[in-house]
């Protein structure tokens, strides 16, 4: 990719979209009402002499300066760059952009690392802002690039609030999306609703939700009804990609939905007495609170036995596949079989490992970026493999997908090897130049197996 042609691409769309995108949320009437948003409209439990030190930093009151405030703020919020940086954006605009911590964290850095070579204020020295003491060094260092850039790109704008929204449009919508991976498979949601949308749900036959970064067009979506129906009611299908709001609570994701169905009520009694859907964790909980969960494949098939033929037929509602030496508990999302398995591994065989790293390679003049799922390191942090990770690998198709996948940033990274990882098992392939070999295939239920594929990954060394 020509970094310059997608620099000047992502400007462009920035310079178009952003004014529009971001209208009515530069209200900054009350801050406090941009914290409770921020909070998931959950009232912050603020010192009492908050208003006040806010009011005198407004106007500049010498007895509480700029340092005071941030100080301040630093041990009130104890270091979350989110709330501070939006307070110091309110009382110094001119000074500081307001920064979202969010889901998209690693596909903005992937985007800062690959514009680095002509915006040199993008090489930092972390691949995200992190949490603790450091976080607001590395939000300041954000913060100084992102004036520079400003003043590079846009030397002629003066209005303020137009220079932070189209430097939130370049972060969230350019950066934000250009390395976002798309899942190539299924997925299924189940989301809850309190009884004061009960008659949105009814009357509008598209709605706006809070949704999930992973969500994506033509995903289905159950709705869970709280007290006092207590029960999934409808199916919705998810109109567009979700899109992504710094000042939104919620994590900051939202999507348009579009109702397919109602269906006959399938109660949580009825869930928490069925074999299968009694193992789902939103019904372990009792959908406690607003919430949108993940549903793995073993859920959603169960949930279409339930619902009347006529209906899936005339919605094409199709059941998956699932593999059958799956692990006990299926997982929904790749992520969260990465968390439940894959990074427990890791630890207990002691590898240092990278997840979701960044790796940039040249094919002739054309710049090409990846994310490798883990990257493994041995004690001497030298690279030893890597793990590409899916949630289903049911068949040989899926399979040879997944080997290619890994296999590319394998030969790319230089290494002897890889493994490809799902709930279903794992394959190891040792690289002969550019030919892969297969090595050893493991069930996942096969603990003593697993424990051995530790000696098989230690003879992978980078060549």
């Amino acid at each position: 990719m020509n970094e310059l042609y997608i620099l000047n691409l992502l400007l462009d769309d920035s310079e178009k979209h952003a004014i529009e995108f971001y209208d009515g949320m530069f209200h900054y009437d009350k801050i406090e009402d941009m914290l409770l948003e921020l909070n998931n409209r959950r009232p912050l439990q603020l010192p009492e002499e908050f208003n006040d030190i806010i009011e005198k930093s407004l106007k500049k009151d010498s007895s509480f300066g700029e340092e005071n405030l941030i100080s301040y703020l630093r041990e009130v919020f104890k270091n979350n760059i989110t709330f501070i940086s939006l307070i110091l954006n309110y009382v110094y605009p001119e000074k500081y952009f307001f920064y979202r911590i969010s889901m998209l964290e690693n596909e903005i850095f992937a985007g800062f690392k690959f514009f680095s070579d002509i915006i040199t204020e993008f090489n930092f020295p972390f691949s995200k802002i992190g949490e603790g003491k450091q976080s607001f060094e590395n939000y300041l260092q954000i913060n100084r690039a992102l004036h520079v850039f400003a003043n590079i790109v846009w030397l002629d704008l003066n209005d303020l609030k137009s220079i932070q929204k189209r430097i939130h449009y370049f972060i969230y919508n350019g950066l934000g999306s250009l390395f976002l991976t798309r899942n190539d498979y299924n997925q299924y949601w189940i989301m809850s609703s309190g009884e004061r949308d009960f008659e949105y749900l009814d009357t509008e036959p598209e709605i706006g939700w809070s949704g999930r970064e992973e969500m994506q067009k033509g995903n289905l979506v159950f709705m869970y009804r709280q007290t006092p129906r207590k029960a999934i009611t409808d199916i919705y299908q998810v109109d567009e990609d979700p899109y992504f709001d710094p000042f939104g609570g919620w994590k900051g994701f939202w999507v348009s939905l579009k109702k397919i169905t109602p269906i006959k009520d399938i109660t949580m009694v009825e869930m928490k007495h069925d074999e299968s859907l009694k193992h789902l964790g939103f019904v372990k909980v009792s959908s406690q609170g607003v919430s949108t969960a993940p549903m793995p494949y073993f859920a959603y098939n169960r949930l279409l036995e339930l619902i009347d033929k006529d209906i899936r037929d005339k919605h094409n509602l199709q059941p998956e596949i699932t593999a059958n030496f799956a692990l006990p508990n299926e997982f929904a999302t790749e992520t969260e079989f990465e968390d439940s398995v894959i990074e427990p591994l890791l630890k207990h065989w002691g590898f240092k490992h990278q997840r979701q790293f960044s790796c940039e390679f040249i094919i002739g003049s054309q710049h090409h970026t990846c994310q490798v799922d883990f990257l493994l390191k041995d004690s001497n942090n030298e690279d030893i493999t890597l793990f590409e990770n899916k949630i289903r690998i049911a068949n040989e198709k899926e399979l040879t997908k997944a080997v290619a996948q890994a296999k590319s940033y394998a030969l790319q990274l230089g290494m002897g090897g890889f493994v490809v990882a799902s709930p279903e098992g794992f394959w190891v392939y040792k690289l002969d130049r550019n030919r892969e070999i297969p090595i050893a295939q493991i069930a996942a239920d096969k603990v003593k197996e697993i424990e051995e594929l530790k000696s098989l990954i230690l003879k992978f060394r980078a060549s």
